[in-house]
């Protein structure tokens, strides 16, 4: 895959090669080298400060350094050639993985931007529509975030959970209102990590309107994980909703060891070791 760090350093390449040529040329006079038949036989002849020079089996030196000098002119041509292109690819070129992000293709999404602005589903179908551009068009492997990239998704707004927003009350050290205490410890450690995440967002799974727990962009290849934490399955209503919820997610393709992250407490409580293997596993490769 062509990346502007690829051009870039055959730029320089390009660029040094090119200066060093210059300076072997300086002061290398640009010969002809040519034959004359003398006795029945040719024998190889150049001028030299405007005289006629003969070029004998003792003249080798003299010969490479007519012969040098005409192919580093030729490869400095080349060079000149080569380094335009660059520029201009350099100047141009978008790489494959760039033309898919936001960023890159709001212009042709404006139209369908402002249809949507405001509603539960921008910042979601949005989050959808990139991931299904990526997986049908470009493999996994080619897709590495970038630092701007980050910047761009945590920048946009997005309406959270509106269910009992009281109960948010544990604040992460990044300023995010988390419901329980385990919430508190998986949203700490992936602003420790500098795991990029948003916390109740809304994904619309056919027609219908989720907030998985915490949302999480995988730098590794810029690709959406939902992490749902369950921490009251002792209670009967908590646990069918949950079960629901597990159900909607496999439906639409969201599935564990893939992109769904699911923990539990126990005892009331989560193992912050638990936490850390599951980061280093699922979002860290």
């Amino acid at each position: 895959m062509i990346s502007k760090e690829t051009i870039q350093n055959e730029l320089v390449k390009c660029r040094k090669l090119k200066s060093k040529i210059v300076r072997q040329l300086k002061d290398r006079p640009d010969n002809t080298l040519f034959t004359k038949l003398e006795h029945g036989k040719p024998r190889l002849y150049t001028y030299s400060n405007g005289k006629l020079l003969y070029l004998s089996q003792n003249s080798f030196p003299v010969f490479t350094e007519i012969a040098t000098g005409k192919i580093l002119r030729f490869l400095l041509a080349q060079l000149s050639v080569n380094i335009s292109s660059l520029e201009h690819l350099n100047s141009e070129y978008t790489p494959l993985p760039e033309m898919f992000q936001l960023e890159n293709i709001s212009p042709a999404l404006r139209d369908l931007r402002y249809s949507i602005k405001g509603t539960v589903a921008e910042s979601s179908w949005n989050d959808q529509l990139l991931r299904y551009l990526q997986e049908e068009f470009l493999p996994a492997q080619q897709w590495r975030i970038t630092e701007r990239d980050i910047y761009t998704w945590r920048s946009i707004k997005y309406e959270g959970n509106p269910y009992r927003p009281e109960q948010k009350i544990h604040r992460t050290p990044g300023g995010i209102y988390v419901r329980s205490k385990s919430e508190l410890l998986i949203a700490t450690h992936l602003e420790y990590m500098d795991i990029p995440y948003r916390y109740e967002a809304p994904l619309v799974l056919e027609g219908n309107t989720v907030y998985p727990d915490f949302t999480i962009l995988r730098p590794a290849d810029n690709k959406l994980i939902y992490w749902e934490h369950m921490g009251m399955l002792d209670d009967f209503d908590y646990a069918q909703k949950a079960s629901m919820k597990l159900m909607q997610y496999f439906q639409c393709n969201i599935r564990p060891y893939d992109n769904l992250i699911t923990t539990y407490d126990d005892n009331g409580t989560l193992d912050m070791a638990h936490i850390e293997q599951i980061t280093n596993t699922m979002l860290l490769y």
